[in-house]
């Protein structure tokens, strides 16, 4: 059972570092063994605020892997961010060397007898992590194995409850890069401490973040340490602009923006989609990893809209207008794919981004306006600027119609001066980072935000933060670049299957 739960050695940081981010106003803290003393199992229970709790207990039967040595701090903010009170644990095991190279031997050949039979991806990613790992501990002269274990608690006899526990095992098993399994045990320090011959172990407090029932996205903290969280989907719902010049975190955050969202979108299908419409490049880079699929449109390429005829006649003739030689054109078909699908502009002439990246969002107007959308989509822009000169009608359209039609809108931009007023009006929260010029601070005017000033003593990752009517908050956004580094794909041949690039057949739709 010991080697069950293998892992690579010394590259593996223990999770201690989540004590140390549990410490916020109101989060209680209550240690595993406090809490087991009375030997129960998946009977014990913990009282807070007059609310009894239940443990839904999981388990890791792969090995943790945590090279940044920041998982800890990325599991805390997950807990915080779907409002789910959970305990983390990590074992840590001692491993004979010999049986240990042995073992992981015998696996080796297992992966390779399963993956010459199937040719799966999962088999031929096993194989490689095993060979890593061999060398890894043929290395070293301590070998270890860490296990970690998950104990979300649940109001008591809630079953809403415990399938939200099951939605945030998912999470976990993304984020960490493990899979969990549910075990109901006598004890809950068996179940998470099983083995005999334990070297060392953590005692680690109940993370309660609080009893909300209503998820969201984590963007950043203020300056009491506080998250700032987005509630997914009605901060959503009335469209979300970001601005600030370059090199301030634009990019970063909506990244981090697009991954979360991507995240509950594979464990709980909502958002149905998120489409990232990217001119530059570097939004797609980061997301990579993360995406379902991502596409590269060449010269050639037409965007599938849904119909071409009426309504969606003159709104194509209005966007393309503009626009009197192009290599980008429209034919009849649809953009909507499940997931996080991301389109790389930067194979087209720089001119016709603009046109390509309107089209785009041309498209999901006409889609949730003739036919309606089959789920929630979120559209994320980065580098607006570019489609938002004159009347803007389709952006516009997208931010006046998206709210009752399951479209929600994330742009970004360097100057609140890049978009017009229709735009403004219709954007109902703001995150405005610092700015080097008093010409940015008195753009920043329009905004609403009264004290424009700060923003120039503003540091690089800092922004001014306005949802809806609340008042302006300052906050320090959070660096997700190892977040979306990381990603949930599984495996490098898979995350090769799903770049297309397009435009090799001239005007041709996309497919499959």
């Amino acid at each position: 059972m010991i080697f069950e739960a293998i892992v690579g050695a010394m590259a593996v940081a223990s999770l201690i570092m989540i004590i140390r981010n549990t410490r916020t106003t109101g989060t209680l803290q209550v240690s595993i063994r406090r809490v087991v003393q009375g030997g129960g199992g998946e009977n014990t229970t913990v009282v807070y605020e007059g609310v009894e709790y239940e443990p839904v207990i999981y388990v890791s039967e792969d090995p943790v892997r945590d090279e940044s040595g920041r998982l800890g701090e990325r599991l805390v903010n997950l807990a915080r961010s779907v409002r789910v009170n959970v305990t983390y644990s990590t074992t840590l095991f001692k491993a004979e060397k010999g049986r240990l190279l042995s073992y992981i031997e015998d696996q080796i050949v297992k992966a390779q007898f399963a993956y010459q039979a199937t040719r799966h991806v999962r088999y031929s990613e096993r194989l490689r992590f095993l060979k890593e790992l061999y060398n890894e501990v043929a290395r070293t002269h301590m070998p270890y194995s860490y296990r970690l274990g998950v104990i979300v608690w649940t109001p008591r006899g809630s079953q809403e409850a415990k399938a939200k526990a099951e939605a945030f095992k998912s999470m976990v098993e993304v984020e960490a890069g493990v899979k969990l399994e549910r075990v109901k045990a006598r004890n809950i320090i068996e179940a998470i401490i099983p083995e005999a011959g334990v070297l060392g172990k953590t005692t680690p407090s109940a993370v309660f973040a609080g009893t909300g029932e209503m998820p969201g996205i984590v963007i950043g903290r203020d300056s009491d340490g506080r998250l700032i969280v987005l509630d997914w989907p009605r901060d959503f719902e009335t469209h979300i602009g970001v601005y600030g010049p370059t090199g301030r975190g634009k990019t970063v955050l909506l990244a981090g923006i697009a991954g979360q969202l991507a995240s509950r979108s594979e464990t709980r299908l909502d958002p149905y989609m998120v489409v990232v419409i990217d001119p530059k490049g570097d939004l797609a880079r980061l997301l990579e990893r993360m995406a379902t699929r991502v596409y590269k449109p060449l010269p050639g390429y037409c965007v599938p809209v849904p119909r071409t005829e009426g309504m969606a006649e003159s709104l194509l003739n209005k966007v393309l207008g503009g626009y009197p030689t192009k290599s980008v054109d429209v034919c009849e078909g649809s953009i909507l794919r499940r997931g996080l699908v991301v389109y790389d502009l930067t194979h087209l002439p720089n001119e016709d981004r603009d046109i390509a990246a309107s089209l785009l969002l041309t498209s999901l107007v006409i889609e949730a306006s003739e036919h309606g959308l089959p789920g929630r989509v979120v559209a994320v822009i980065d580098e607006a600027w570019r489609i938002s000169s004159g009347e803007a009608i389709h952006f516009v359209w997208a931010l006046r119609e998206g709210r009752s039609k399951g479209l929600h809108v994330i742009y970004a931009t360097q100057s609140p001066d890049d978009v017009p007023d229709a735009i403004l009006t219709n954007t109902g929260t703001l995150i405005v980072f610092g700015g080097y010029t008093r010409s940015y601070t008195e753009a920043a005017r329009r905004l609403g935000l009264d004290d424009a000033r700060r923003l120039l003593e503003l540091p690089v990752g800092s922004a001014m933060v306005k949802i809806k009517d609340l008042p302006p908050v300052e906050a320090r956004l959070i660096g997700f670049h190892e977040y979306v580094k990381r990603g949930p794909r599984a495996s490098r041949e898979e995350l090769d299957r799903g770049v297309i690039t397009l435009g090799e057949t001239p005007k041709t739709a996309e497919s499959g």
